[in-house]
């Protein structure tokens, strides 16, 4: 670790020395699960007072209860899960998505054979250790494998399960109202969705920001084989994509497709929309919608900003003649949207119609290639 104080560093100093912390900060978090490991074996806390080792923690550090469950939670799980646990203290995956992993393979399918399991644990491994994974698209995977193997008498996936929901708001010192809760992913995204709107940035107003939009493929959305036997090249993903909560079962799109509006988008055979271009400036209501499903949200490699929140960006710049439809337009949020007018990044659509970005030489003498963001259902 570099013993100079932080305004002395340079910009690869600076860059270099956080990422050293990031591993220093698994390797610490590895060192305590494995600490919280053997305390299990051992009565460590006997006469100290404490019924279990997160209240100890709790008591004995300025850290709140509920992180401290979570790491005694994750250190009981690795117990359970050796080959997770290996993955974990490597490096090869963060707490997060290893508890994702160890969660998923002690409750599996009813229906999953031991062999089914440990093939699923380590295909979740393999996709939850690359650097571009995040928690949905480990959880996108769970939603697959538990369409596959699940059945209805499974019952509802814990994380759109609303019998296990809590919700609190009390009014607190001075007035103020404090506000907890642990909600299912339906749920949740209504709620964030609402609060969205009183956010900054301010959404565009496009008339449909105030609904949840659940993303599915037609083919997983029936039961009747006569309708799948239309579709022969649309894959079944096996889950719905929300924008605020990413993955959700079929079973739960479903439900909510009961009572909405339902907008029809053709895609390609690589699952993006197909052109549907306009003659005018602004995308309209379907074409952002249609962007959306191709982009997720900012398309930008590595952002995270949703398409509710997100500008529609013409490749090639309507006062050069570009046209406003699919094939030339791609979500941006306001930094990233400023990022290709100001600055020497580029983007295109590729040979799929998913957009490639390349960046400037600065960063990047070879400027090679960069994929776009693209939810899992566009894939």
């Amino acid at each position: 670790m570099d013993s100079r104080d932080a305004w002395q560093l340079d910009g690869e100093g600076l860059k270099g020395e956080v990422l050293d912390l990031v591993r220093a900060r698994h390797e610490l978090q590895s060192r305590m699960v494995l600490l919280i490991v053997e305390m299990f074996s051992r009565e460590v806390l006997g006469g100290k007072g404490f019924r279990a080792i997160a209240q100890w923690l709790h008591g004995s550090t300025n850290l709140e209860i509920g992180e401290c469950s979570l790491l005694v939670g994750l250190a009981r799980l690795l117990m359970l899960e050796p080959v997770v646990g290996d993955a974990f203290h490597r490096g090869d995956v963060d707490a997060l998505k290893a508890r994702q992993v160890a969660s998923f393979c002690q409750h599996p399918p009813k229906n999953m054979t031991p062999a089914e399991v440990d093939k699923a644990r380590g295909i979740l491994l393999g996709l939850a250790s690359k650097n571009i994974a995040d928690c949905d698209a480990v959880r996108a995977a769970i939603r697959r494998i538990e369409r596959q193997y699940g059945k209805r008498e499974d019952g509802v996936p814990v994380g759109e399960d609303s019998e296990r929901n809590e919700f609190y708001a009390s009014k607190g010192l001075y007035g103020r109202v404090t506000v907890k809760g642990d909600l299912d992913a339906v749920n949740g995204a209504r709620l964030i969705t609402l609060l969205s709107s009183l956010s900054a940035p301010t959404p565009e107003k496009d008339g449909v920001k105030p609904h949840i939009t659940v993303t599915a493929s037609a083919k997983d959305m029936t039961d009747l084989k006569v309708l799948k036997d239309l579709l022969p090249s649309t894959e079944e993903l096996g889950f719905a994509w929300t924008d605020w909560v990413g993955p959700i079962s079929i079973d739960t799109a479903r439900m909510l497709a009961c009572d909405c509006t339902v907008t029809r988008i053709l895609l390609d055979e690589n699952g993006v929309p197909l052109d549907c271009g306009k003659e005018v400036r602004t995308a309209t209501v379907p074409q952002r919608r249609a962007l959306a499903v191709r982009d997720g949200g900012c398309a930008f490699p590595g952002c995270g900003t949703p398409s509710g929140w997100c500008d529609a960006h013409h490749i090639v710049h309507w006062n050069d003649g570009g046209p406003t439809d699919l094939d030339n337009l791609i979500l941006l949020c306001g930094h990233h949207h400023r990022t290709l007018h100001h600055t020497e990044w580029r983007v295109e659509i590729g040979p799929d119609r998913k957009t490639v970005f390349y960046p400037p030489m600065s960063i990047d003498p070879y400027q090679q290639p960069i994929g776009g963001n693209s939810p899992p259902t566009a894939a």
